[in-house]
């Protein structure tokens, strides 16, 4: 069963982006200091959710100049989430962790990484709980 995991709106395009930018730049640390080349890189979503999201179009005046583009119906309706976002980036974490509470977004999310991001499942944990127990328990298993 899919459920459609439909949140958001102009803010959450705004903080996105933010994290899209923060994440580039975080990402040149480890790719252009020589002593951070040595660590290994994770990136943890606690609220992972499906890997993608939808919402409804931007509202704009009609007779604008993209009136075509937000009123398609692909555009109004797919938007990356965070999980795709780290994912896509150009230079990639070493690895992924998401966790996520719901089971059935979780059973969404692993199709999802499974057909965008096939070539990253190897370095992928996916696990579905309570983001504050899962993370306490994944963190004593790190030194």
């Amino acid at each position: 069963m899919t459920i459609e995991h439909k949140f958001g709106g102009d803010w959450t395009e705004a903080k996105l982006n933010c994290l899209k930018n923060y994440l580039e730049s975080y990402r040149k640390i480890f790719t252009t200091n020589e002593k951070a080349k040595y660590f290994r890189t994770w990136y943890v979503d606690a609220f992972a959710g499906t890997g993608e999201r939808t919402q409804k179009a931007v509202q704009t005046p009609k007779g604008g100049l993209f009136d075509d583009f937000y009123e398609a119906e692909d555009t109004a309706n797919y938007r990356s989430g965070s999980v795709d976002i780290a994912l896509s980036l150009l230079s990639p974490f070493d690895n992924y962790l998401f966790v996520e509470k719901s089971a059935i977004y979780t059973t969404q999310l692993r199709t999802f990484l499974a057909n965008k991001h096939p070539n990253t499942a190897n370095r992928i944990e996916c696990i579905s709980g309570d983001a504050n127990e899962k993370l306490v328990a994944w963190t004593k298993q790190r030194d």
